[in-house]
């Protein structure tokens, strides 16, 4: 069986962790002329924090001479001030949200358990969710503060939610 975790780039996934659970969501940033149905770079903004959270997904193949390839996620974080030029994205304040669960996506088949998405949920129930997009390298989110289109590259019905 072959794994494809959350890549965490240098960062242990229990930093990204508290940061979520620590902080209120303020905002979010994409490149321009992209989306939240589908887009390459979404940067997370929170409150009194200068450490961004940076999401895109990566895809792999099982290695077994096939062309089916899985997606998974790839989260990580850097300070707000290392950013470089921000000009050639945009981005959106939200109300604040504060979250108290965190959930992986996974998806489980062809001998393969990739770990493509992120479940984030409030005490309200109100969740924001991040999928590998049906694009290679890009993400899409569900969420109340975007009523766009949500393109996963496999269903949300097909996913294993799983604590972390």
């Amino acid at each position: 069986m072959k794994s494809l975790p959350i890549k965490t780039g240098n960062i242990e996934l229990n930093k990204i962790i508290e940061l979520i659970l620590g902080s209120q969501l303020i905002g979010f940033e994409i490149p321009k002329n992209q989306s939240l149905s589908c887009t390459w770079s979404l940067r997370l903004f929170f409150e009194n924090c200068n450490d961004v959270l940076c999401c895109s997904s990566d895809v792999a193949s099982v290695g077994d001479g096939s062309w089916q390839e899985y997606g998974y996620l790839k989260l990580d974080m850097t300070d707000e001030n290392l950013l470089g030029s921000r000009d050639k994205y945009n981005f959106r304040e939200i109300t604040p949200v504060a979250f108290t669960k965190i959930s992986k996506l996974v998806n489980n088949e062809d001998d393969v358990v990739a770990e493509c998405g992120l479940i984030m949920t409030t005490e309200e129930a109100q969740q924001v969710v991040i999928s590998a997009a049906s694009a290679p390298g890009a993400v899409t989110v569900k969420a109340q503060f975007y009523d766009g289109e949500y393109d996963p590259e496999i269903p949300f019905e097909d996913l294993d939610e799983l604590p972390m």
